[in-house]
């Protein structure tokens, strides 16, 4: 069966292009991109096929995305704006749809979540990343959104343990602390610079690109480095190398940082929200207000002291819970079960 998954853009730190390669090299299904925005095409392997939207206005896109989408067997939509217009495509060529919610609705503006609403209410199956995500629906969402399910973001130990080798070192004589997302005001990376800003025992490195670019160019001090987009072995060995990983975030739908952090092996600060403190023990991880800045510091602190306790516990944990064969078991069977013709 061919799967045409669609998504808003195709970076380092995009979470959907990670579990559609997962999804083609694990199962029987053939995998395609269409993306909608922007991206890097380097970051795919030559073999799955990655199509870029070019048309400037909406009903050229959307004609557009017919002439990819009419290829395959089902789409695959996993962002509001993408989706919308992408689910208009496949409405109208008849195509079987799937919906994941990677975040919180109340995230999305006005106009997003209304398009969100009426994607969802017209795909075949619904899924969200996490528990938190689908409890934060609305009454109305949630009866739109049937059949549905949560199935969870997978880590590829493949992938992790082949970047362990890889043949980039980031380690140095300080102590190195690790951050990787996008550079979106949610992941609170301000409040990270401004703990570690100046401390001349500690280089700070985080790897991801976005719209704070710039403002976080501009706080950053001589120990602080924005490494921008990466390729996914270099970040997860960057994990590897760090003496802490830190994912500050205000809010989350459900991350991956922190499950391949844990994969490695290396101490995680995680922020206290829902996103993490559900699926995740506190014996897991080192924890931190999102909002205080000198909490963060203590967490950070006790985090490099660490005798590896906790390390090992979520390592194991990780590996044994969060398998990406058991993410894309999950949805090879919502494939199949929402294809006409099996």
């Amino acid at each position: 069966m061919k799967i045409c998954h669609v998504i808003n853009t195709l970076t380092s730190t995009s979470g959907e292009a990670t579990r559609a390669i997962a999804i083609d090299r694990q199962t029987e299904h053939d995998i395609g991109l269409l993306v909608w925005i922007r991206g890097d095409r380097n970051l795919i392997p030559d073999d799955i096929p990655v199509h870029f939207i070019q048309a400037d206005n909406d009903r050229m896109a959307i004609k557009e995305s017919m002439g990819v989408i009419k290829n395959y067997d089902v789409v695959h939509h996993h962002h509001p704006h993408s989706g919308l217009r992408s689910q208009i495509a496949a409405t109208m060529l008849n195509k079987p749809t799937v919906y994941t919610y990677g975040t919180v609705p109340s995230r999305y503006a006005k106009k997003p979540r209304i398009g969100s609403l009426f994607t969802t209410s017209l795909a075949n199956y619904v899924t969200y990343v996490s528990e938190t995500v689908m409890m934060r629906m609305t009454r109305v969402e949630r009866f739109l959104h049937r059949p549905c399910k949560v199935v969870y973001p997978g880590v590829d130990l493949n992938l992790v343990d082949n970047a362990i080798n890889y043949y980039e070192n980031y380690k140095s004589d300080k102590l190195l602390v690790a951050a990787v997302g996008r550079l979106e005001p949610v992941k609170n990376f301000e409040l990270l610079i401004d703990c570690l800003n100046g401390e001349p025992d500690i280089e700070l490195i985080i790897a991801g690109d976005g719209s704070q670019r710039n403002i976080l160019s501009g706080l950053a001090g001589p120990n602080v480095t924005l490494l921008g987009e990466q390729p996914r072995e270099l970040v997860i060995k960057l994990m590897y190398d760090a003496d802490v990983v830190v994912i500050p975030s205000k809010q989350e739908g459900f991350a991956g940082v922190p499950l391949e952090a844990m994969a490695v092996g290396t101490p995680v600060v995680l922020s206290k929200i829902s996103a993490f403190t559900i699926p995740f023990k506190k014996e897991l991880a080192y924890w931190t207000d999102p909002n205080s800045s000198n909490d963060l510091r203590l967490a950070i602190e006790d985090a490099i002291n660490s005798d590896g306790t906790r390390e090992k516990l979520a390592r194991d944990f990780v590996r044994n819970t969060y398998s990406v064969e058991k993410t894309t078991r999950e949805y090879s069977e919502i494939y199949e079960n929402i294809h006409p013709y099996n």
